[in-house]
């Protein structure tokens, strides 16, 4: 095994951030600001983190991430478009090099009857552009959140060592 595979992927990003002296921002809904907890949970978080948001309620989607209430109402809060808005909107919002958004259902009810429960999009905007990721997880309400997180380290860091 080595040293990459040994450490955990939230400990990887971390690295590969400082290594590149690039910083990061989240926006989170259905994590609710784990994302945000595991990257402030290392020492130094302040030479790389913006900030976060836990935008939870379709309001504070609207108020402080500057959606549309119209997309919201065309496309549901849970929606490939709405994970796009929250990532490029987090991005510009604390003038960071990356950004991350989390959007989904993730149960026990439905929140967003458009999707089932499960339906996860995870959005990553650089200056490059947006790219929205769609996830089915299963499980309870912890599992389907802990997968978003994991995942979302895992997109992260797919996308910093491109």
């Amino acid at each position: 095994m080595t040293d990459k595979e040994k450490k955990p992927v939230d400990y990887l990003v971390i690295n590969e951030l400082k290594k590149q002296s690039l910083t990061i921002s989240v926006a989170e809904s259905c994590t609710g600001g784990k994302i945000a907890s595991l990257i402030t949970s290392k020492p130094g978080a302040s030479s790389y983190f913006k900030g976060s948001l836990v935008c939870y309620s379709e309001s504070s989607k609207i108020n402080i991430l500057n959606i549309s209430k119209s997309l919201i109402e065309s496309k549901g809060l849970v929606s490939k478009e709405i994970a796009s808005k929250m990532a490029t909107n987090v991005k510009l919002l604390f003038n960071s090099n990356i950004a991350i958004s989390v959007t989904g259902n993730a149960g026990p009810r439905r929140g967003d009857l458009k999707k089932k429960i499960g339906t996860i999009f995870i959005g990553i905007a650089k200056s490059s552009g947006v790219e929205v990721y769609k996830f089915y997880f299963s499980g309870n309400r912890n599992n389907i959140v802990n997968n978003a997180v994991k995942q979302s380290f895992n997109l992260i860091y797919k996308e910093l060592i491109k």
